[in-house]
């Protein structure tokens, strides 16, 4: 082979070689599926905070609901019993009943407001676990794509 030939073959795989770079500079190495992978991750790291949260205030709110109707259970008990006869001592327990019963309603009102975000929540997080399935599954087809 000529050395002229030579060089022009040299000169064609450096063009080629060239073409290639460019070629690969250009491919996405999957960043920017990366970065939508970690925002969703981030999502769903806080909604199930949010949701855990949420879920012991609830049972927070539940011992505090069976402790107040215990609590009333009782002095109802004590006010029918016949033993307490003094009638300031009587009207002070059925203050005292009323007064429970009012914060029974405040504890169920709020345990139906965290109800509803309970179930809210776990929704979300439930679309956030699919979301985050099918980014992994995109990124890891970009990248076997991009290896190739």
């Amino acid at each position: 082979m000529q050395p002229v030939e030579q060089l022009f073959a040299l000169q064609r795989m450096d063009t080629r070689l060239a073409v290639l770079r460019r070629s690969l500079e250009v491919l996405d190495p999957g960043q920017s599926l990366e970065a939508l992978l970690e925002q969703v991750r981030a999502a769903e790291q806080v909604t199930a905070a949010q949701l855990k949260e949420t879920q012991t205030r609830l049972r927070d709110l539940e011992l505090s609901l069976s402790g107040t109707a215990e609590k009333a259970r009782k002095i109802e008990q004590e006010l029918y019993s016949g033993r307490v006869g003094n009638p300031k001592e009587l009207t002070a327990m059925q203050e005292d009943v009323a007064a429970l019963g009012r914060q029974r309603q405040r504890i169920e009102d709020e345990m139906l407001a965290l109800m509803e975000d309970t179930e809210r929540l776990a929704q979300e997080l439930g679309t956030l676990e699919a979301q985050r399935g099918a980014r992994e599954r995109e990124l890891e087809d970009h990248l076997t794509q991009y290896r190739a």
